[in-house]
């Protein structure tokens, strides 16, 4: 199956690098204007300037990539003509795949090759020339032009993805326009506006040009800083588990279970935002963390708890760690603050609030039911591991009690679906390799202290 899609991108990327070469020549000798090399250089280091400011946007439930390179070649296209603004896309693109150490093929090739493509075919019958034009005349072309140049790379690129990943055209589109052409046309837009302020200030103030850069670095490092924080609160997370771990071994990667468990069950129920189920994902890793706080010999007793003991155990979510430790400010703070409540009840008799109902958020009502299914249905130091069948009747029978009757149902759905079946299976299998990579370093040393 592999060899006709990998066929199929080879021929793309052959075919489509023979037009942009095409389009390259045609717009550049189809033109006998004169072209600057001052003015050359300058916007080629302006087009290498906003790759180089190219940037990662998420605005909650929104992601995007913001790459103002667009507006420098339409600014470039209607300040100087087509065959200007190939050679600034050629120069200035060459300078930053060197700086970044890409091979120039394929990403020098393919980024060129597109974007001759979808510049030289709206320049067929848009001219650059807007002298003529009145002021709503030129905003009209400048636009008109962006969009047809923006939605021929939109169709480029998802030939190419629809290649690489194996998914038709027509699938490809389907996604796109369910999942970012509002955002495209959205980058579109403003492109269009920001390459009439280059061509307004070239015109007129040209030593501005260079300002019009600085929100955007600002941007970047805004966008930079806060991956940075988000990368540092998953080692912390992680960390967090690794010392939880350490403590109880037989939990055997419990909380990335619940997590996962969490989140398909989240899907299911339907109407949650990426954030929330990142929030959910996040909550679910370190519903536990709090039983570091929990004595050993009552963490890892095998036999049923003591009442003492059971009150000592509630620590774990009713002992606020969070306060005095974390400034409230920071989104660590808040998840540690939820996970405290993952042992509420639907009807008011769970601990440490005796929240009911909807009082319970449904992002830890849902994490609740993941957190039952997940210590039923694996091994505990007390007791064997429940099948399905004895687990998912427990859930039936505590529908409306102990946990969200709605949750209960689309856990039910994830289930039907084969979905949580087959986290049970990629646990069954790590388990099953950690033995035998146990077996095998027993094996190595009975060995080594045999030929001793």
């Amino acid at each position: 199956m592999s060899e006709p899609k990998n066929l199929s991108l080879r021929i793309f990327r052959c075919a489509s690098i023979i037009i942009g070469i095409t389009a390259f020549l045609y717009g550049t000798f189809h033109s006998n204007a004169a072209v600057n090399l001052f003015s050359l250089f300058v916007w080629s280091l302006f087009l290498f300037c906003a790759s180089m400011l190219e940037c990662k946007i998420s605005i909650k439930n929104l992601t995007f990539y913001l790459d103002i390179s667009n507006a420098i070649g339409i600014g470039a296209y209607f300040l100087f003509g087509l065959k200007f603004f190939l050679l600034v896309l050629g120069l200035g693109k060459l300078m930053f795949y060197l700086l970044k150490k890409y091979p120039l093929y394929p990403w020098w090739a393919q980024a060129i090759t597109f974007w001759c493509i979808s510049y030289v075919i709206p320049s067929l019958f848009i001219p650059y020339n807007l002298v003529h034009l009145t002021f709503p005349e030129k905003i009209l072309h400048i636009i008109l032009f962006s969009v047809i140049s923006g939605l021929i790379l939109i169709l480029l690129m998802d030939l190419l993805n629809g290649f690489q990943e194996n998914i038709s055209l027509k699938e490809m589109l389907m996604i796109e326009i369910k999942e970012g052409l509002f955002i495209d046309f959205i980058q579109i837009f403003i492109f269009a506006m920001l390459s009439f302020d280059l061509i307004f200030l070239w015109l007129h103030t040209p030593w501005a040009v260079p300002l019009l850069f600085i929100p955007f670095y600002g941007l970047k490092l805004v966008m930079e800083n806060g991956q940075k924080i988000q990368a540092e609160l998953a080692k912390t997370m992680n960390a967090l588990n690794d010392i939880l771990e350490a403590k109880d071994e037989d939990t055997e990667k419990h909380t990335e279970r619940v997590s996962k468990y969490a989140v398909i069950t989240a899907k299911h129920y339907g109407g949650f935002s990426d954030e929330q189920l990142d929030l959910i994902e996040k909550v679910g890793k370190l519903h536990d963390v709090g039983k570091i706080l929990v004595r050993d010999d009552v963490l890892k007793k095998p036999g049923k708890l003591t009442p003492e003991e059971y009150e000592h155990i509630k620590l774990h979510v009713q002992k606020d760690f969070v306060t005095d430790t974390i400034p409230p400010e920071y989104p660590l703070a808040k998840w540690l603050q939820l996970a405290r409540l993952h042992h509420e009840r639907y009807d008011g008799k769970g601990y440490p609030f005796g929240l009911k109902g909807e009082e319970i958020l449904i992002e830890l009502r849902i994490i609740s039911v993941a957190d039952a299914w997940d210590a039923m249905t694996t091994r505990r130091v007390y007791r064997a591991s429940l099948s399905n069948e004895t687990a998912l009747q427990t859930l039936k029978e505590g529908a409306g009690t102990q946990w969200d009757p709605t949750v209960i149902n689309a856990f039910f759905k994830a289930y039907d679906s084969g979905e949580i079946q087959a986290l049970q299976a990629e646990h069954k299998a790590k388990l099953q390799k950690q033995k035998w990579d146990a077996l095998q370093k027993l094996d190595q040393y009975l060995s080594l202290e045999s030929s001793l």
